[in-house]
């Protein structure tokens, strides 16, 4: 049931923390002392999806990956299962998404910060040889890569595990009681996953999210940074650098293509847009 996902640069040990932590579970589901659900524990990585390191070199095939995880994770979460997900997730418009999936599915879940400084990375890279990513993939990753916040829904609760001190274990306890002992919150109406049965969803998904476009810009024009979504107490908050239109109709887009097929309250698509582009930005 519970979503655990782990983050860090590339070559930062997060497949050894994946393992580490499957081992706990799996020591402590099977405790005489134990008397709660009998969980599964699952574990997905790039390799187990065959996703190669030189797979992130183009960004077609970075598409393909993300959307191969989502599939993947909405695949394998269930009930009576704790997935692990030992993947970069290193964008954190996908730990969003990742998020929604486990919200949507009403599980709890976690975020685990494989922390390193980038020397130690690249050092540790640099020994795997051939396989390892190659320089410029490792170089292009690391610039791209988004920090875990814990003050953003879909990063909390967060644990940090800093991978260059020899001594740093995982804090098992605080994870466990974050997605075993802490009951998961209901899915609400902006994450709910329903058939799409309403005919006018799509003109609705499409009118809204083009509005909330034209209201970007028009508070973008003014010099507005933060942008109050009419009737709702959600803001936008624009980063330190010009949106162009472009980038916000890609942004458009691809919430769109994420959410045609399920149907979002339609009070609630203009928080989750907004959600979403705070999430990308």
């Amino acid at each position: 049931m519970p979503l655990i996902m782990i983050t860090g640069y590339p070559s930062s040990g997060k497949s050894t923390r994946a393992n580490q932590l499957k081992a706990m579970f799996e020591a402590k589901l099977s405790s005489p002392d134990y008397k709660g659900i009998s969980y599964s524990v699952e574990l997905v990585s790039d390799d187990s999806l065959g996703i190669s390191k030189n797979s992130y070199d183009a960004g077609i095939e970075e598409k393909k990956i993300r959307g191969s995880i989502i599939s993947a994770v909405e695949r394998h979460t269930s009930k009576n299962s704790i997935l692990i997900l030992d993947s970069l997730n290193y964008i954190k418009g996908l730990r969003y998404q990742l998020y929604c999936v486990a919200r949507s599915l009403g599980t709890t879940h976690c975020v685990i910060h494989a922390a390193s400084p980038i020397e130690y990375s690249r050092q540790i890279n640099l020994k795997r040889g051939d396989s390892g990513y190659s320089q410029k993939i490792f170089d292009d990753l690391v610039s791209r890569y988004e920090e875990p916040n814990s003050s953003s829904r879909w990063d909390s609760p967060l644990f940090t595990v800093l991978q260059h001190m020899p001594d740093e274990e995982l804090p098992f306890s605080e994870i466990w009681e974050a997605v075993i002992e802490k009951k998961a919150p209901p899915p609400n109406l902006a994450t709910a996953i329903e058939p799409a049965t309403e005919s006018n969803y799509l003109y609705h998904l499409d009118k809204s999210t083009k509005e909330l476009i034209q209201l970007i810009s028009e508070n973008q024009n003014r010099n507005i940074d933060v942008v109050t979504i009419p009737g709702t107490d959600t803001k936008i908050v624009l980063p330190g650098r010009p949106v162009s239109l472009i980038e916000l109709r890609r942004l458009r887009k691809q919430f769109i293509s994420i959410n045609r097929m399920h149907t979002i309250n339609f009070e609630s698509v203009p928080k989750l847009f907004a959600e979403y582009l705070n999430a990308n930005f």
